[in-house]
């Protein structure tokens, strides 16, 4: 009888965990977050910015408990102006570009998806930063010459539903007065000041410029046709960049130049290849396109050819591969090309070889170019080959003429070289990679992006990308340039410098931002997760643990779905076996298990199947009823490493009978999850009542 009640007793304690009556945990969680988060997503993620802080703001609505909620947008306000403000010293102008197109293009979006449900909240946060930071204000004023914070305010209602507003109409006109009362006076001065001067601050150009191009924007999307607005667009190009980026247009422009391959193949090739090399986009963070064309377009076959070989240059081994048959990581659907036979390979070598200037005749297509060259690369000899340096040579000079665009394949297939070659043939391969291209046009556009696209690829795999990084580190500052540029102890140490930085200030400038992503890229990440968790254990307290988990979270959150895989399978089940954990006992327990949530959430929030309301960022596009493209995800490996992490430690926890703080982290962690998956309704499935 004892044990059947004990039976019963657990089903309903399993029952009432579960159901919607279960007893909401009073937590406070810090809102501190927003200080490194911001900064680090603008300067170096901007395109996939939007979705994580709506999903930060979410969980704190409706997880965290606070006596004031208005905190969490005041903390969101400051981290964004302030970090606007930063990037004028640093006279960087992709700094400044893409903190104007954040503030006034992205973060007005991301507080009108807000405004529809927490009014009052946000009403109160802005009367209170209008209220203590006048300095800030005062600046931003001064640069752009007008009343910025009633602007910003302006395009947030412009975005937001006609009900609400109709429904908040009488608060929204006493704040928008509330905001001309306090920020006229001072926009009045600056403007008798200014009035007479001809020259504007860089600020205030960017400003307009943006503006001007988001006018534009929409003509390209809507008329991709028209020679105009491309041309405006190769025009504008670095300006469009952080503007498309801004307004979550990214997935959308690459589409559109998806569809410009079939009609203008080189031009196109090179513009997907310079935005995603500028975005530093990967295969992995890119995610699927449901791209509806025939498997056997060029707009289908460039795609796969974006994801296997140059979203994946990084991975360099691809690029000895004659075909896709031998490629597993994508998990791409049909991810090969056709195959072709000896005799096709022979006739393409022979045409390669017989190619004269004087007779200059394409005998295939631009697609068909590029299939044979990936096969010819793929199956040369090595490079310390006279005729193997020849036939390279020979391959360049042919393409030069009959498929420009195909040239970049082989510039991949250089620069993958040049990393294993010896010192005798680095000359060969850099002379080779300095003049190829050229045509004699120097102010042809393709020939422009061929350049640039050379210099970046350059800069990332051959010159060392930490030297403008070692004044970070004093010892480093007086290093020669001779450290490998994948040196992970040199990294390391600039990381670790940048992690004392923020425990000391709790804020990282634009520059310390960039340096902490171009770093991140060159330690393995199991071992720099492990490492700054450990250090966090031997921090001197509660809040150097607590922004310490903040900036670990920054770091996932640069190469999220394999960082959040490590943290799960390699760096938490190693840490759990320490007797000790700060991140595991209170109160940083609940910023861990904060992490985990958002990171869990963030899977399922880059998927239109999956993605519910309360998560979606007003689009630019409902202002022109056109739909936004979101990727999906072709695996489960981040589901996957959740169920891997919840799984070992159900097992290690009913296989011992000894208390480890590890009891505790997992206890919480399901509790937290269980609250947030009531609003994100996809987390249920982990939420594991026996942990």
């Amino acid at each position: 009888m004892d044990c059947a009640n004990g039976v019963f007793f657990l089903v309903r304690i399993t029952h009432l965990h579960l159901s919607d009556e279960f007893h909401q945990e009073d937590i406070e969680f810090k809102t501190s977050i927003f200080n490194p988060i911001v900064s680090m997503l603008v300067i170096n993620q901007l395109h996939k910015s939007s979705s994580i802080l709506l999903l930060i703001l979410r969980f704190y609505e409706h997880v965290s408990t606070t006596s004031n909620p208005s905190l969490i947008y005041l903390r969101l306000f400051q981290a964004s102006f302030g970090g606007y403000l930063s990037s004028i010293s640093t006279n960087n102008s992709e700094y400044q570009q893409r903190w104007s197109a954040y503030i006034n293009f992205q973060l007005p979006r991301i507080l009108a998806s807000s405004l529809e449900t927490q009014f009052d909240i946000i009403k109160q946060s802005i009367e209170t930063f209008l209220l203590h930071n006048e300095y800030l204000l005062n600046r931003m004023d001064e640069l752009c010459l007008e009343n910025v914070f009633e602007k910003f305010f302006q395009t947030t209602l412009n975005y937001t539903k006609h009900d609400i507003k109709e429904k908040n109409e009488n608060k929204i006109n006493q704040l928008m007065l509330y905001i001309q009362q306090v920020r006229l006076p001072y926009i009045q001065q600056i403007q008798r000041y200014y009035q007479n001067h001809q020259i504007h601050s860089y600020s205030f150009q960017v400003l307009q410029l943006q503006r001007s191009l988001e006018k534009s924007l929409y003509k390209i999307f809507s008329t991709p046709n028209d020679n105009d607005n491309l041309q405006n667009l190769i025009n504008n190009l670095t300006d469009y960049i952080p503007l498309i980026c801004a307004l979550d247009q990214y997935y959308s422009f690459i589409q559109l130049l998806l569809s410009y391959t079939q009609t203008q193949y080189d031009l196109a090739l090179y513009l997907l290849c310079y935005i995603t090399s500028i975005t530093d986009d990967t295969s992995e963070d890119f995610g699927y396109l449901d791209i509806n064309y025939d498997k056997s377009s060029s707009s289908f076959i460039i795609y796969r050819w974006l994801k296997k070989y140059w979203l994946s240059r990084h991975l360099g081994h691809a690029l000895f591969s004659s075909s896709l048959h031998s490629i597993d990581f994508l998990s791409t659907i049909n991810n090969s090309f056709n195959d072709i036979s000896l005799l096709e390979k022979d006739e393409f070598l022979l045409d390669i070889k017989n190619f004269n200037n004087e007779n200059i005749q394409a005998k295939y297509s631009n697609i068909e170019y590029l299939i044979k060259t990936i096969y010819l690369l793929g199956e040369l000899q090595s490079l310390s080959l006279d005729e193997t340096k020849q036939i390279v040579s020979q391959l360049i000079n042919y393409l030069t003429h009959v498929s420009y665009g195909s040239l970049v394949h082989v510039l991949l297939w250089l620069i993958a070289n040049y990393q294993i070659a010896n010192d005798d043939e680095k000359p060969w391969i850099q002379n080779v990679i300095h003049t190829m291209g050229a045509t004699g046009d120097s102010s042809s556009t393709i020939v422009s992006l061929l350049d640039a696209i050379k210099r970046q690829l350059w800069s990332d795999y051959i010159d060392n990308p930490l030297v403008p990084y070692y004044s970070i580190v004093p010892v480093l500052s007086s290093i020669v340039n001779n450290i490998s540029l994948s040196s992970s102890q040199t990294s390391t140490s600039i990381i670790q410098t940048l992690f004392d930085i923020y425990i000391t200030n709790e804020f990282l400038d634009c520059e310390q931002s960039r340096a902490l992503y171009i770093c991140s890229k060159y330690v393995p990440l199991d071992f720099l997760i492990i490492r700054l968790l450990t250090n966090i254990n031997t921090s001197n307290g509660i809040y150097e643990t607590g922004r310490g988990l903040y900036f670990i979270l920054g770091i996932i959150l640069f190469r999220r779905r394999s960082s959040t895989c490590c943290l799960l399978k390699q760096a938490l089940p190693y840490l759990f076996n320490i007797k000790s954990n700060e991140f595991m006992l209170e109160p940083n327990v609940y910023t861990t298990c904060f992490i985990m949530n958002i990171l869990l959430s963030l899977e399922f929030n880059r998927n239109n199947d999956q993605l519910e309301d309360l998560f979606r960022v007003k689009s630019w596009k409902d202002i022109y009823s056109i739909d936004d493209i979101i990727p999906k995800y072709e695996d489960t490996i981040v589901a996957d490493a959740y169920h891997f992490l919840l799984n070992y430690s159900s097992e290690e926890l009913f296989s011992s009978e000894t208390l480890r703080p590890v009891n505790y982290f997992l206890g919480w962690f399901q509790t937290i999850l269980w609250m947030f998956s009531r609003t994100a309704k996809s987390l249920k499935p982990f939420v594991k009542p026996k942990l």
